[in-house]
């Protein structure tokens, strides 16, 4: 082998062992995990209401409510407020006014009591509104849906909070909620829901509440489509299981 032969031999060793060395010293490959940019905002998510048959109404929902709560009775903060099974505790003692009547010889009382509603923001109103109609509507254990058309033929004004707040944002509103009980049992104190068919009163009771932009309530289909019961036209709706105690 000649000076020049064994001069390329040494190279192309050096080339190759420098080549496999870098090869051994590369860390194994991982996969990358996503990067987000903190400075970047969260994207929102859209959260759309359901009808009560189940299937997605045509308009998102404007609100949730993160709180509800009876003024001055402890039992009755609940979180998250749906239909979701929750219920609260009234004091009949804690009543903001009180009014006696009798009703078929039977001595009852109008209690009524404050309630707060935090409502939280969550899509910008599909039609344009000053005012929404927000009305809670005791109703017996395992009674049958409430239809629009029902919920609208209540006498008596809804309260007309004005919630304004942009997504995002939360607001308090307070509406007073009146419901007569039979007190004369001091002891157990019961719900009287329908006096005018019976003064029979009952441990519990269901109030259903409905939050309502009334105009877009008028531009959803009218009894058709799926849309028949209250909760289906509404910006946030409920149902809770309330107890009332001395």
């Amino acid at each position: 082998m000649n000076l020049y032969s064994f001069r390329c031999h040494r190279l192309t060793g050096l080339f190759l062992f420098l080549m496999i060395s870098s090869a051994l010293a590369q860390k194994p490959f991982k996969p990358t995990e996503p990067h987000f940019d903190p400075k970047q905002p969260i994207p929102k998510i859209k959260i759309n209401c359901l009808l009560a048959n189940g299937q997605p109404r045509k308009y998102p929902c404007e609100f949730i409510v993160t709180k509800f709560e009876v003024i001055n009775s402890p039992q009755s903060v609940l979180n998250n407020v749906g239909w979701n099974n929750q219920s609260a505790t009234l004091l009949l003692s804690k009543a903001k006014s009180i009014q006696n009547v009798t009703i078929s010889g039977k001595p009852l009382r109008y209690c009524t009591y404050d309630v707060e509603l935090t409502f939280l923001r969550i899509a910008p109103p599909a039609k344009p509104t000053s005012t929404y109609d927000l009305r809670l509507y005791p109703r017996p254990k395992g009674a049958e849906s409430t239809l629009l058309s029902d919920l609208l033929s209540i006498p008596g004004a809804p309260a007309k909070p004005a919630l304004s707040i942009p997504v995002g944002q939360k607001q308090t509103v307070t509406v007073p909620l009146t419901l007569l009980i039979d007190p004369s049992n001091p002891s157990n104190p019961l719900f009287v829901v329908n006096p005018i068919s019976s003064t029979t009163g009952a441990p519990s009771i269901d109030v259903r509440m409905y939050l309502h932009n009334m105009a877009t309530t008028a531009s959803l289909p009218q009894n058709a489509q799926g849309y028949q019961q209250a909760r289906d036209y509404a910006e946030w709706s409920a149902s809770i299981s309330l107890l009332v105690k001395p």
